[in-house]
């Protein structure tokens, strides 16, 4: 998105200037918390002048799709830093593995055994440390922007991007209206409850209680000449369905 919150579309982007552009802010952002002296001043420019073409910026097309991302980003979110098969022996004091490096060329390893766990329980984050953020078009300082991108596009094509009801959202998976009656074929029936997995359980939202204060069900009470001696005993508070 440019400046004016407009979508541009790239086909290509400069490698070349991506590492320059990627040694800028690494250095810029280290400059800002670093202590303000000569040695923090003399140590940027330093990075600056020895890495004159920027750092290294590992750019290979591996992935051509939105699901090839999601895949490649998972195995760092959800897997141990090592698989388990790359492990090829232990004798109780070292460590075998291997690696395959970007070139595609096999390495084999050889490494004491702490210094295998430290090295694996280093990628382990802290309690409550956030794995997943959002970045681009998904951070949250960018939605206002995103959105009204999105209205643009949409009065563009000749409708409005808006968010499905539930109806709406039931009627386009499942091709039919739940307010729809299946016996009589009105399509004015109310939703009094709703009952849905939640946390292993099964959860109701409405019910009896939302009924009586809708009107839907009205109490009636029976008086005793009302029921009949030889009948089953019933409770003296009824609900009859209001038509």
């Amino acid at each position: 998105m440019d400046e004016e919150g407009w979508w541009q579309d790239r086909s290509y982007i400069d490698y070349k200037a991506l590492r320059k552009v990627w040694q800028y802010e690494v250095l810029t952002r280290l400059r800002e918390v670093l202590p303000e002296d000569e040695r923090s001043r003399r140590l940027i420019d330093r990075m600056f002048r020895r890495y004159g073409k920027g750092f290294y910026v590992y750019a290979k097309p591996r992935v051509q799709d939105g699901e090839g991302v999601s895949r490649y980003i998972g195995r760092y979110i959800r897997h141990p830093a090592i698989a388990d098969a790359r492990i090829e022996g232990y004798d109780g004091e070292q460590v075998r593995f291997y690696y395959e490096e970007h070139s595609g060329q096999r390495r084999e390893v050889v490494m004491g055994v702490l210094e295998f766990i430290h090295g694996v329980v280093r990628h382990i984050p802290p309690r409550q440390f956030k794995m997943i953020r959002y970045y681009g078009l998904y951070a949250p300082r960018k939605s206002s922007k995103v959105k009204a991108l999105m209205e643009r596009i949409g009065k563009a094509v000749g409708r409005v991007v808006r968010r499905l009801s539930w109806r709406k959202r039931i009627e386009r998976d499942f091709h039919r209206d739940p307010l729809t009656c299946p016996r009589c074929g009105s399509c004015d029936m109310e939703l009094h409850s709703i009952t849905f997995r939640s946390q292993g359980r099964m959860k109701t939202i409405g019910g009896i209680k939302s009924l009586l204060e809708s009107g839907a069900i009205i109490p009636i009470e029976l008086s005793e000449p009302d029921i009949h001696p030889a009948a089953t005993p019933v409770s003296p508070l009824q609900l009859a369905l209001s038509f």
